[in-house]
């Protein structure tokens, strides 16, 4: 009776000791699964439960990714699982997955895995924290830094990029190149004020956006300049472009209640691989100059409002 009595605080402590596991386990903010080192679940806390839209009972006793609505989610995560499992060492991965509101999700994940006494792997514990809204920020941030805030168009350091890398001697197609300035934009910003302007270019923008291939780059460079970059394409495809932007831009466009018109004066290059990109666009930019002039000489640099 004497020994019976004296374990009673050791077992009230290690029962004490299971609440608090279980309660951490539960009340955690992270999801926290547990596997056995055949894959199956023996323990899921509420969190990582909840982001699958399971119940405990449907999980325990199961590999893990059949919990995973999705096949091709299920299938990368049988070949990441066996392959940590397979591994026996600790590791850190980012998965996405299926969420039962039909939203992709994104987690990184802690993977440790505990040994017996004997060093065989007996279980893996996977920690995840749901990354996705930091990584939807990311992106959100890199496409702030790579296109123009006004039109969404790429800005002038990503139209760079791409025209370095299509000119790259050892891997580039080589590319058209159009140079863009609107006719009459000046105009446009005088009579109708600066809202007026942003909103027209936002509507040339997306004109010339829906002329080009869909590997094309178009790109805003400042002011009423827009750069179009056809990849792979030569002097016959470049005009033939040319010429559908000037037609394009030329037809009226209805801002505010108010229809306005503006020409554009189109100069055009063509690259090919080992070519340094600053001539290519001075080339281009050059020649819509030329054009530009030409057309001033004639009387038709400006293109009236209506």
């Amino acid at each position: 009776m004497g020994d019976a009595t004296a374990q009673l605080p050791h077992q009230r402590s290690a029962h004490a000791e299971d609440c608090l596991d279980a309660a951490a386990l539960q009340g955690a903010g992270a999801l926290i699964l547990v596997l056995d080192a055949a894959g199956l679940v023996v323990r899921a806390n509420r969190a990582f439960l909840a982001s699958l839209g399971c119940a405990e009972s449907d999980a325990l006793g199961r590999p893990a990714w059949e919990l995973l609505d999705s096949e091709d989610d299920r299938h990368e995560a049988a070949r990441v699982i066996e392959q940590t499992l397979a591994n026996g060492t600790p590791g850190a991965r980012e998965t996405a997955f299926l969420a039962p509101d039909g939203h992709r999700r994104r987690v990184a994940w802690s993977d440790s895995p505990l040994r017996g006494p004997d060093g065989e792997l007996r279980h893996l514990v996977c920690v995840g924290i749901d990354v996705t809204d930091a990584r939807q920020a990311e992106a959100r941030l890199r496409r702030l830094a790579e296109t123009d805030a006004l039109t969404g168009l790429l800005n002038r350091p990503s139209f760079e990029a791409a025209l370095l890398d299509a000119l790259d001697a050892s891997g580039g197609m080589g590319a058209g190149l159009l140079f863009c300035d609107l006719d009459g934009f000046k105009a446009v910003n005088d009579t109708y004020g600066h809202a007026a302007g942003d909103a027209l270019l936002v509507e040339v923008a997306e004109r010339v956006r829906g002329l080009v291939r869909s590997h094309d780059v178009v790109a805003r460079l400042g002011g009423d300049e827009f750069v179009v970059l056809c990849l792979g394409a030569g002097r016959p495809e470049v005009k033939a472009l040319a010429t559908r932007v000037e037609a394009a831009v030329r037809r009226p466009f209805v801002v505010a209640g108010r229809q306005l018109r503006v020409g554009v004066s189109v100069g055009t290059a063509v690259g090919t691989p080992g070519d340094v990109p600053e001539q290519v666009l001075s080339a281009a930019d050059a020649q819509m100059y030329a054009v530009k002039a030409a057309r001033r000489s004639r009387g038709a640099g400006l293109v009236a409002t209506a």
